[in-house]
C-alpha cells in the first residue's frame, strides 16, 4: 500500500459512511408515474442524463427511505459495471434501485472528495480484485465499502474536490452542448430526408415511389447498392482485456437512442483478418 503525506490515514470506507442501504426493488417506466428511479445502466455513462432515467411506481411511505439527496454516492453492486459509482449532484426527485448501494458519508467529510475517489479506476480495480472472476460479477455492501480510502484533513479534502469539480462542470456543460448539436443534426436531418423540406424544396416536384411521394431525381436502392457490408467479428471473453489490444466496437457502444456510447468500446487481444472485421458482432 502507497504511503501518505503527512496528516492523511487510510481508513475503511464503511467508517466514513453514516447510511449504507440498498435500493427498491421496482419496475421502470417512461410514463411519469412516480419519482424518477435510477438503475446501474444510468450511472456508468461519465454523467447521469436525468432526462432518460425512467420513473417508478413506489408507496409514499417508502419514498421518503429510497429518496436521493444531493452528496449521496451510489454504487453498483452486480454485473459488469460492479464497483461504478456516482455522487449524486443537482437532480430531480428520484429513488434509486436494488442493484445499488447508497453511502451518504458523515459529517465532516466532504462528500465530493469521497466521490472522486470512488468513481475512480482504482475503486473499480480494488473491487474488481475482490469479487473474483465469477460469470455474473457481484459484491455485497460489505466488500464495496472495505476499499481503503486516502483520507487527508477536511480543508485539503475541499481543495482537491473543488479542482476536479470544476473540471466535471467544465464537462458536464460541454455535454450539453454536444447534446444540443445532436438535437440540431437531428432535426435537420428529419426536415431535409424525412419531410422534404430541403432547401429549395418549394420548387422540386414530388413524385411516387415504393415509400410514397420523394422527389424528382431521387431514387429509392439497396443498401447493398451503395455500401460494402461486412458482419462483426465474433469473440471468446478471453479476447477481451482492461488494458492494451485493439478497441473493439460492439453493441454496447450503440446508443439505445441513437449515438456512440464511448465508455462501451471492449480491448480486444483475438484473431482477427481484416479491417472489416475490427468491430464486434
Amino acid at each position: 500500500m502507497a504511503s501518505l503525506p503527512q496528516n492523511w490515514n487510510f481508513v475503511p470506507l464503511k467508517e466514513l459512511c453514516q447510511i449504507i442501504q440498498y435500493g427498491y426493488t421496482a419496475s421502470a417506466s417512461k410514463e411519469p408515474i412516480g419519482p424518477k428511479f435510477l438503475r446501474i445502466t444510468d450511472i456508468v455513462p461519465n454523467h447521469i442524463d436525468w432526462g432518460g432515467v425512467p420513473f417508478c411506481k413506489i408507496e409514499p411511505n417508502k419514498e421518503q427511505k429510497y429518496l436521493l439527496s444531493e452528496g449521496d454516492i451510489v454504487v453498483a453492486r452486480t454485473g459488469a459495471t460492479t464497483g461504478f459509482a456516482k455522487r449524486i449532484g443537482n437532480h430531480p426527485p428520484a429513488v434509486f434501485a436494488s442493484y445499488l448501494v447508497r453511502l451518504r458519508v458523515k459529517e465532516g467529510v466532504d462528500s465530493r472528495y469521497v466521490g472522486h475517489v470512488i468513481e475512480s479506476d482504482e475503486y473499480k480495480r480494488f473491487i474488481k480484485t475482490h469479487i473474483g472472476g465469477a460469470a455474473q460479477p457481484n459484491a455485497n455492501a460489505q466488500v464495496l465499502t472495505s476499499f481503503p480510502m486516502p483520507v487527508p484533513p477536511v480543508g485539503v479534502q475541499q481543495k482537491i474536490a473543488a479542482i476536479l469539480s470544476a473540471y466535471d462542470d467544465l464537462i458536464e456543460n460541454n455535454l450539453r452542448r454536444i447534446k444540443i448539436l445532436e438535437e440540431i443534426a437531428q432535426n435537420i436531418y428529419r426536415e431535409w430526408f424525412v419531410k422534404f423540406r430541403f432547401p429549395g424544396h418549394a420548387n422540386v416536384r414530388m413524385v411516387d415511389s415504393p415509400l410514397g411521394k420523394i422527389p424528382e431525381g431521387w431514387e429509392i436502392v439497396s443498401i447493398d447498392d451503395v455500401a460494402t457490408v461486412h458482419r462483426g467479428r465474433s469473440y471468446l471473453s478471453k479476447d477481451l482485456v482492461d488494458d492494451g489490444g485493439l478497441p473493439f466496437v460492439n453493441l454496447k457502444c450503440i446508443d439505445r437512442d441513437g449515438g456512440f456510447r464511448r465508455n462501451g468500446v471492449k480491448r480486444y487481444v483475438g484473431k482477427y483478418g481484416s479491417s472489416a472485421e475490427f468491430v464486434g458482432s
